[in-house]
């Protein structure tokens, strides 16, 4: 009984990861067709597909996130990885315990990503920063009479 429990997680423990890549995959695959099939019915249409196609750009990535992230990845990590590390302590099984500070290392890098964004948004404010955004437009034709609003 106990062979087959050890090749059934060993198993579940492989595939899951695989499942769940391919499920995202799926959603961007999904979220790619129906923007094609917008696009395509806004030039049946007429419309200038102009502001759809922007969208692609993108946009300034907000350093606040990288916080976040790092905290959700490292302070778990932490538990994690001297659970894992208490673990092999008390029971011998040294070589594995890398694999519990995984998860910290994650934070880590999401903390130190956090770090290098915040110094060169710093440097761009020093140097007068990117170029601001352009407006943009709805593709729609404009009500007012000249064409310029």
């Amino acid at each position: 009984m106990e062979g087959i429990l050890g090749i059934l997680t060993g198993a579940l423990a492989v595939l899951s990861p695989v499942v769940i890549v391919l499920i995202i995959f799926g959603f961007r695959h999904l979220r790619y067709v129906q923007r094609q099939r917008t696009i395509r019915m806004a030039l049946e249409k007429g419309l200038d597909p102009s502001s759809l196609l922007a969208e692609e750009a993108p946009a300034p990535a907000d350093p606040r996130k990288y916080v976040l992230r790092g905290l959700l990845w490292g302070l778990p990590g932490i538990v994690i990885g001297l659970g894992v590390t208490g673990a092999a302590l008390r029971h011998g099984a040294r070589d594995v315990t890398i694999i519990g500070w995984i998860p910290a290392a994650i934070g880590a890098a999401y903390l130190i990503f956090y770090w290098w964004v915040a110094v060169s948004s710093r440097d761009d404010k020093k140097t007068g920063g990117p170029l601001p955004p352009r407006p943009q437009t709805s593709g729609l034709p404009s009500a007012h009479p000249s064409g310029t609003e």
